[in-house]
Parts: C-alpha cells; sequence; structure tokens
C-alpha cells in the first residue's frame, strides 16, 4: 500500500512539474476549433485513401464539404458573436478570439485547394473511366445541347426569378447556404453594366441528367447558357456562381422564455437574417463582380473564400448514391452464432 501511495505522488508529482513548465499550461492543450479541423482532415484524407471503392471515396469528399458548412455555421459563427460581444477571454489553450479566426482561416484554405485537387485531378477523371460524366455545357455535342435546353425550359425557366440591382432596388437577401448566379449585363444605350442575381432552384438536381443516364451537366451551367431567353436584346458580359454561410449560432435561454414555441420561430427568423460569416467566389471571377458581391453582403476578406473547383460540393451525395455497386463497399449482412440463434438461448 505505501509503495502505491508513493508512486502516486510521485506521478502526480511529475504531472504538476510538467503543468508548470509549459508556460501557464497552454501547451498542454489543443484549440477546440483547429481540432475540429484536424478531423475534418482525416475526412478529407479517406476521399484520398485510393484503396476505397470510387463512389464511397466520392461521399467522403461530400462529406468534408457537409462538415465544413456546419463547422462555419456553428464554431465560425459562434466565435464572431463573441468578437461583437468585444469578449476578451482567451480559449483553454491561450488563443483570443481573433486568434482562433485567423488559424481557421489558414487552416482552412490549403484544405479547400486539396479538396479542389482531389476532385479535379483525381475522383472526377477516375469517374469518367467507369462511364459517369459531368461535362461542361460549352462543351456539349448537339444532342445533348438539345436535351439540356429542353430541360431548362421545361423545368427551370417557368420558376427563375431574377432580381437587378441598381438604385432603385438594393442588393438582395441572400440565404444560407443557397446557391446564387452573378451576372453581369450590358443593357442597349447604356454605359454602365448592370448586375442581376439569379438563386439557382433548391428544389431541382445539381447534376442534370442527359441523353445517358450516367452522363451529366451542373445545373448553373445549363442556366447561365440559356441567358439569352431571361435576358433578350442584352449582352452578357460575365456570369459566375457563388454562396454565402451566415450564422447559425442561436442563443435560446429555455428558463425564461414565456412561450417556448414563439420563442424558436423568433430565433429562426433572426437566424435567417444573420450575418454572413463565409463567402464562396470562384477563382475566375473579375475583380469587379467580385467588389460588388463582397460589398453587397458587407463581408471582410477574411470571410472571403476562393474555389479552385465547384462550389457546394455536398452535391456529390447524388453521385455517390448512383446504383453502381462495384464501385462501393459490399454491404455487410449481420449474422446470429449459431450457438445463440434457438429459441430457448439465454443470452445472459
Amino acid at each position: 500500500m505505501q509503495s502505491t501511495l508513493k508512486a502516486t505522488e510521485s506521478a502526480r508529482s511529475d504531472l504538476v512539474h510538467l503543468a508548470s513548465a509549459a508556460a501557464p499550461g497552454k501547451a498542454l492543450y489543443l484549440n477546440r476549433e483547429l481540432s475540429w479541423l484536424d478531423f475534418n482532415r482525416r475526412v478529407l484524407e479517406l476521399a484520398q485513401d485510393r484503396s476505397f471503392p470510387l463512389l464511397e471515396r466520392v461521399k467522403f469528399l461530400a462529406i468534408f464539404s457537409s462538415n465544413l458548412d456546419e463547422f462555419f455555421m456553428k464554431r465560425v459563427g459562434g466565435l464572431l458573436r463573441q468578437r461583437e460581444a468585444k469578449i476578451s477571454d482567451l480559449s483553454i489553450d491561450g488563443m483570443s478570439v481573433q486568434q482562433q479566426l485567423d488559424a481557421i482561416h489558414g487552416h482552412v484554405v490549403p484544405m479547400l485547394q486539396e479538396h479542389a485537387r482531389c476532385w479535379q485531378d483525381d475522383l472526377e477523371p477516375a469517374l469518367v473511366t467507369e462511364g459517369v460524366r459531368i461535362s461542361n455545357y460549352a462543351r456539349l455535342n448537339e444532342t445533348d445541347r438539345i436535351a439540356a435546353d429542353e430541360y431548362f425550359r421545361r423545368h427551370v425557366f417557368p420558376i427563375l426569378t431574377p432580381l437587378a440591382v441598381d438604385p432603385g432596388h438594393p442588393f438582395p437577401f441572400i440565404s444560407n447556404l443557397s446557391k446564387s448566379l452573378g451576372v453581369m449585363l450590358e443593357y442597349p444605350g447604356r454605359s454602365e453594366p448592370s448586375w442581376i442575381r439569379i438563386k439557382v432552384p433548391e428544389n431541382l438536381p445539381r447534376w442534370v441528367p442527359l441523353s445517358n443516364h450516367m452522363h451529366f451537366v451542373p445545373l448553373e451551367q445549363v442556366i447561365a447558357g440559356n441567358l439569352a431567353l431571361l435576358f433578350p436584346g442584352m449582352k452578357v458580359l460575365e456570369w459566375a456562381m457563388f454562396r454565402c454561410t451566415r450564422n447559425a449560432d442561436i442563443e435560446m435561454d429555455a428558463d425564461d422564455a414565456d412561450d417556448l414555441l414563439e420563442m424558436v420561430e423568433l430565433e429562426l427568423r433572426r437566424r435567417r437574417m444573420a450575418k454572413v460569416v463565409r463567402l464562396e467566389l470562384p477563382t475566375g471571377m473579375s475583380q469587379l463582380m467580385r467588389d460588388f458581391i463582397i460589398a453587397g453582403l458587407e463581408v471582410s476578406s477574411h470571410e472571403v473564400y476562393d474555389c479552385d473547383g465547384p462550389i457546394d460540393m455536398d452535391d456529390l451525395f447524388a453521385l455517390a448514391n448512383l446504383e453502381l455497386p462495384h464501385l462501393k463497399f459490399k454491404p455487410w449482412l449481420p449474422l446470429v452464432p449459431t450457438r445463440f440463434s434457438g429459441e430457448e438461448v439465454d443470452f445472459f
């Protein structure tokens, strides 16, 4: 017993010495937000693992994107709330709110670059070899172009509502995680270009099927390819897709609420109109349109993330669910051990 107590005291002394030597103990802790980003990097590494079936890797790429959306809505949103409230408390690892936001930006940018390379250089070409293609609208042959245009006229055109921005119309509200097309138009007789926002319909599939059921074209490209129907007589100078993420960190005190349902409805309305915490822009967007969108959404440079590949890649779940069993994990069927399969067997 005495030897056990001495060993315990010795171990406790070692821990105290280690903690005191670590510059007020901060080095003993991992940052909560950066640790979560490391977890999501592991998800990305699973998408990069060529030992996995192809569609399972596509699914991991979609999971990475979906996880990141939640991270910005909740974790980054919470930090921004703290910054607005001027909270000066440090995290357990000794970082201020602004230091954490800066570190998050520094971690996310290279991960997004890896994410884009994994899709463009690895998974997308691998899907082509398996007969699954996502084509650019501009490169479609005549048959597929006709099919895409017919899909636009029947299913897309009737539900589009372009919104112009001019002195009489302010910058429109962009809802959380919705995909939008920014369009620069040149009106006849006007020197200044006009900016239009088109919301990409959320009730239609992102990947529009063509003549071959394994051949797709992105919905935003189908819309862009038919802008002449929306704006007859006008010249399209530029179009680009963008997406914003809004703060979803809701603060509710149910104990002080007279009507819990009313309180939840109020908070959800606040969440819908919450501040933008992330703006995703394509790298090829012109500086003119870029500045216009950034100013319209009132975001800072640290809240802007450039995307080398397609925006909103959690839509890859639709491709991962294609009926191609040879590109997925084999289903695992559980079996009951023989000794436990009898009706009178008492497991305990």
